[in-house]
């Protein structure tokens, strides 16, 4: 199990992004340790404590996603959880878990308060991230996961793992972020120098930049991305010096932006968007599928919650028949009658409850098995289209000038834009056949 964590302020925003409805399903599975019985009141709870301490980054979040193709019980992730709270010394904080189920796949988010009441201070998390991939090793080996290299060692480690802000900026271009630094990295192995590794560079829709306020080096892609070069290829700074030589020598964030601009002519504009207006046309079936399923669902457990509500009301009252009133319900509690009764009831309560789990989970994993075939053929229409994007990137970038390229960008991009079309003739693949 993947476990990434942060310690963070902003309990209205972490709260939001908690509940929002980007996801399939948002299931608030417990909040514990505070009065308010909502994610937002439990946050905003944690944020008026902390105001008693100097600590700004109050609260501490983690998910946890279980691997591909893995189905976790939620006793699976409570166990995890318990895990890490007694690897970081959170046990017994304020903390609040909510599922999330997008794209066929159930993850798990946990948030805890850090301020110790009883002596108003921050718990201090030290090497957390440490601790936490010690944590996801003894969980990988307890449910007899297959490994992942990069916890075999320092060797293995894989140089395309990215941060949220690095997924959000490949997101907003609607390419997916491995596939971008694996593009970056295909172009450092295969190139020996400065001038082949441009070259590759440009062959793949991407430019060669250093940083305004930092002498780095980066990599700015057609849309004007920018991207660290060390962190996207996995690498040491001596190394990218001793190929590309210093920083300095290539142009400004700037400048480069500006040349790009200007190379984005309209004949660029023109068949981006009919590419996406194809793509739009050829997943429209299958996102009103997805989302006629999703609804469907969504009634499957608000019945489901009906019928168990229901049935525990039945449930109830039928045990409380089996109270005596009056004198014979004294004369119960004296001869200890009633003790016994309860004790019974109580055992019976604890098997109506586990079997109203096992049913809720069972919907749970029929649901997801269900929507996984769906999402595949989503995944599939999804490359195709971030793969046309990329290669109609670089088949522009291709055609610039290495020198001088402000000054004949006319001449290098005369093409014809092609016409719109409102019905695209989209060529469909068997497995994209509904």
């Amino acid at each position: 199990m993947i476990l990434k964590a942060s310690s963070r302020g902003g309990a209205k925003q972490l709260a939001q992004h908690l509940m929002s409805d980007e996801n399939d399903h948002v299931t608030v599975h417990s909040i514990e340790g505070t009065m308010s019985d909502s994610v937002e009141g439990a946050f905003r709870e944690m944020y008026a404590i902390s105001k008693g301490t100097k600590c700004r980054k109050f609260m501490f979040s983690l998910s946890l996603n279980p691997p591909p193709n893995e189905v976790v019980k939620i006793e699976g992730f409570e166990d995890a959880i318990k895990q890490v709270e007694s690897k970081l010394n959170l046990t017994g904080q304020p903390k609040a878990v909510v599922f999330h189920e997008k794209a066929a796949r159930r993850h798990c988010h946990c948030v805890w308060s850090r301020i110790d009441t009883d002596n108003m201070k921050a718990i201090e998390m030290g090497l957390y991230k440490k601790q936490l991939n010690e944590v996801a090793k003894d969980l990988y080996i307890q449910h007899g996961w297959q490994m992942p290299k990069g916890f075999l060692g320092r060797a293995y480690n894989d140089p395309r793992n990215f941060t949220l802000k690095e997924w959000k900026q490949a997101e907003r271009n609607g390419l997916n972020p491995r596939q971008i630094k694996a593009t970056l990295q295909r172009c450092w192995t295969y190139s020996d120098n400065k001038k082949s590794f441009t070259s590759a560079l440009k062959q793949n829709g991407f430019f060669l930049a250093q940083g305004d306020k930092k002498n780095v080096h980066l990599a700015v892609d057609w849309n004007g991305e920018v991207y660290p070069l060390r962190r996207s290829l996995g690498i040491k700074v001596k190394e990218l010096k001793q190929r590309l030589g210093e920083a300095d020598k290539f142009p400004t964030i700037n400048a480069t932006k500006a040349i790009i601009k200007q190379a984005q002519s309209e004949a660029h504009t023109k068949l981006t968007e009919e590419l996406a207006l194809r793509h739009k046309y050829e997943v429209k079936p299958l996102r009103k599928k997805k989302a006629k399923l999703v609804k469907e669902q969504r009634i499957a457990r608000a019945e489901q919650h009906n019928q168990h509500t229901k049935r525990q009301q039945q449930e109830r009252e039928e045990r409380q028949k089996h109270y005596r009133r009056g004198f014979k319900g004294l004369w119960d509690l004296v001869t200890g009658r009633h003790r016994e009764l309860k004790r019974t009831h109580e055992v019976r309560q604890l098997a109506a409850n586990n079997r109203d789990w096992e049913e809720k989970e069972a919907l749970i994993k029929t649901q997801l098995e269900t929507s996984k075939a769906l999402q595949i053929q989503l995944d599939i229409a999804n490359a195709r289209q971030q793969k046309a994007v990329m290669a109609l990137n670089a088949d522009f970038v291709a055609n610039l000038h290495s020198e001088d390229l402000s000054n004949n960008i006319k001449s290098d991009f005369n093409v014809k834009p092609q016409k719109l079309s409102l019905k695209p003739n989209i060529d469909r693949s068997p497995e994209l056949s509904i």
